[in-house]
C-alpha cells in the first residue's frame, strides 16, 4: 500500500511526515529526523492492491526515543 503519515496543531493544517510507497512490511517503523509533536495525526492510504478488499490499521504508536551519548548528553 502507499499512504502518507501527517500532524497538525489545529485539525486545518497538516504537515506530512512520512510518505510510503510499496510498503508490505506488517509492523513498519518510522523514525523522524527531529522530534515532533502535534495535537492531531492523520493517516492517509492513497493505494492499496487491486486484489485487496480491505486494509486496515490495527494500531498507531508514538514512541518518544531518547539516544544518550557517551558524555551523558
Amino acid at each position: 500500500i502507499d499512504y502518507t503519515i501527517a500532524g497538525s496543531d489545529d485539525d486545518v493544517t497538516y504537515t506530512d511526515l512520512v510518505e510510503v510507497t510499496d510498503n508490505s512490511n506488517l509492523n513498519p517503523f518510522y523514525d523522524l529526523d527531529e522530534m515532533k509533536t502535534f495535537k492531531y495525526w492523520k493517516i492517509t492510504i492513497t493505494r492499496i492492491q487491486n486484489s485487496v478488499t480491505r486494509t486496515e490499521i490495527q494500531s498507531f504508536n508514538l514512541v518518544k526515543r531518547t539516544y544518550h551519548t557517551e558524555d551523558g548528553e
